[in-house]
């Protein structure tokens, strides 16, 4: 069979093709701010600490964002995008062939082995963004109901109805206020030795060892 020609023009319409100089813009200065806010805390970063970082003008960076808190909270989205893709990915792997528990466990195992790894990124996301102003503390409540609705996901899964979201919003809520404590405190290096302790205090409770 032949297939229809593609349009002339695939980018016709309401589609319109994206912009990599700008992405590319984008992304520098993410990484800078990011990186200054992970080593001087967010109250201690300036504007011109990121341009000197990305190596970018003042110019480019007010067509860009409105502000050094709107720049904040795009950089702050763009890293929770990442850790979720992480997370998800790890929960899926293996499929039908791991327990509910044990999802779950991969999912916060690599949620805390991120964080170990890159301890200037944990910081930002854990501690400095209650920091950043109303819009980074809104996406920081909203990334803590995203984890909620993640441990709801396993139960529903499991026994047919979801737990409740009060239950969910503590345990999240909870496990946040525990990796806030340790990554304050310069622990994150060591947040993957709570694992256990989270799944069995928390986690665990929602899915247990008899979960399919």
């Amino acid at each position: 069979m032949q297939m229809a020609p593609a349009p002339d023009n695939v980018f016709s319409g309401d589609l319109e093709p994206p912009d990599f100089a700008v992405v590319a813009k984008r992304e520098r200065f993410f990484a800078a701010m990011l990186a200054e806010v992970g080593e001087r805390g967010y109250a201690d970063t300036s504007v011109a600490h990121v341009l000197r970082r990305a190596g970018m003008s003042r110019k480019t960076f007010y067509e860009l964002f409105e502000n050094r808190e709107d720049c904040f909270a795009q950089a702050y989205d763009a890293t929770l995008l990442r850790v979720r893709m992480l997370v998800g990915a790890a929960y899926h792997q293996g499929g039908q062939w791991r327990t509910l528990r044990e999802r779950v466990e991969a999912g916060l195992r690599a949620f805390l082995d991120c964080c170990a790894a890159e301890p200037g990124l944990a910081r930002v996301c854990i501690v400095e963004v209650l920091a950043a102003g109303p819009a980074a503390r809104e996406r920081r409540d909203a990334a803590i109901l995203d984890f909620a609705r993640f441990i709801e996901f396993p139960r529903e899964e499991a026994r047919g109805d979801s737990a409740p979201s009060l239950v969910s919003e503590a345990i999240a809520g909870g496990i946040f206020g525990i990796l806030y404590t340790r990554v304050a405190r310069g622990e994150t290096e060591s947040l993957p030795e709570l694992l256990d302790e989270l799944m069995d205090a928390g986690l665990g409770q929602l899915v247990d060892d008899g979960d399919a």
